[in-house]
């Protein structure tokens, strides 16, 4: 026969004002201890046909169980929740406008500083081909005939010798590189700054070297066509540089809180006696923007009751997934608080977003990471001109939301 218990446990000591003013020494501890086998529970009342008759569970068994005891337990617990039900904003309750944060995607500013060396060889290629291309226009045009019979055709052919004395070549190359930098600069994106000024320069440079000595005077003579060409190089070589560089800016908008709950959960009437189970949907709240809320833990439970309870709140809801999404790594993840809370403090609007966690938590580098997130959240929101009410993040741990006694004033001075 087995008689064992599993102990798990760490302590130390702090000290706490609570509330009403008290000071108090906590001493921090977590421990389990159970037995390994548990006799069985007796079930719940029924008069639907299987499940037999017994009294109320006072505790959720911890340990083994017979599994004809689970099996009839599990019976009884699928008929309560059986039933979806739909749960819209109460209409006379006032609206909460949460503020969504999209993050648009925006072309990156361009820089010819991201023009690299491989790309530089795009332009010595292009002042070789602009001296041989506009060699070409340079040489004399020969109209030749030729006869057959009595028919005379006409032709054209480029002469072997070259003008050279019909074309101005006087225009210092110091005039026409300038040109250059000035089409360089002009193209679309490009910031007129120093550090963009020293990059066209060497752009310039490279293209000049690669004209050979015969530069100037090919500059000269052709210095708007050359200026278009290598714009139009420029504009190819910014685009594979920066094809994949996005950047992204945070727009902010109001949306109001209407979202439908869905639940397969047991509705309870009331929550005031502090009774907590997991399953359980509660009503009976003043300042819920729901009729009913459930949560995953009890202190989520405790801070919804010092929240409902809280003189100036004007209205609360518990938050569900993407309701007011929190992104907190570079690679997206987000999060969602517990709750969101409007309040009212001589006549100045406040939203908070709330968050519970257990003391073992708190401290985590997640937690701390999210908390960080957050709280971009809030300075972004307020820093926008369509948000017009301040915006807080609240972080409780269990011990904050039972030192604050029920108390939503108390709570805020808890936390962190």
């Amino acid at each position: 026969m087995l008689n064992q218990a599993f102990i798990d446990y760490g302590t130390y000591a702090e000290v706490r004002r609570l509330a009403d003013g008290t000071e108090v020494v906590r001493q921090k501890a977590t421990e389990t201890e159970a037995p390994v086998i548990l006799p069985p529970a007796p079930l719940p009342v029924s008069t639907e046909g299987a499940a037999p008759i017994g009294g109320e569970w006072t505790a959720t068994p911890v340990g083994i169980v017979d599994v004809v005891t689970r099996t009839a337990q599990a019976a009884v617990e699928a008929k309560k929740t059986a039933e979806l039900i739909r749960y819209q904003p109460i209409t006379h309750r006032e609206p909460i406008l949460v503020p969504q944060i999209t993050s648009v995607p925006k072309a990156a500013a361009i820089s010819l500083n991201e023009i690299d060396e491989d790309q530089y060889i795009r332009f010595e290629q292009l002042g070789k081909a602009l001296t041989s291309d506009y060699s070409d226009e340079l040489r004399r045009t020969k109209i030749t005939a030729t006869r057959q019979g009595d028919t005379v055709t006409m032709d054209v052919e480029t002469a072997s010798d070259k003008i050279a004395s019909t074309l101005a070549l006087d225009i210092p190359l110091s005039s026409t590189r300038e040109s250059l930098l000035r089409r360089v600069m002009s193209v679309k994106g490009v910031q007129y700054r120093p550090l963009e000024v020293g990059a066209a320069q060497r752009i310039v440079d490279r293209l000049i070297s690669a004209m050979g000595d015969d530069a100037g005077a090919f500059l000269s003579a052709f210095g708007d066509r050359c200026g278009q060409r290598v714009a139009a190089e420029v504009t190819r070589a910014l685009s594979d540089a920066s094809r994949a560089q996005v950047t992204y800016e945070d727009e902010v908008a109001l949306e109001p809180l209407i979202k439908i709950r869905e639940a397969r959960k047991e509705r309870v009437s009331g929550h005031a006696d502090g009774s907590f189970n997991k399953s359980n949907a509660f009503n009976g709240w003043d300042k819920n923007l729901y009729s009913h809320c459930w949560f995953d833990t009890l202190p989520e439970f405790k801070a919804a009751n010092a929240i409902d309870a809280g003189r100036s709140v004007v209205v609360w809801a518990r938050l569900h997934i993407n309701d007011i999404p929190i992104t907190w790594t570079a690679d997206g993840r987000r999060y969602n608080p517990d709750f969101v809370v409007v309040e009212e403090v001589d006549g100045k609007r406040i939203g908070w977003l709330v968050e519970t966690k257990a003391d073992k938590d708190v401290d985590s580098s997640e937690v701390i990471e999210k908390r960080r997130a957050a709280r971009k959240w809030a300075n972004t929101v307020n820093s926008s001109p369509a948000v017009e009410m301040e915006w807080r993040y609240l972080l409780l741990s269990e011990q904050d939301v039972a030192d604050a006694l029920g108390s939503w004033e108390h709570m805020k001075g808890f936390g962190q």
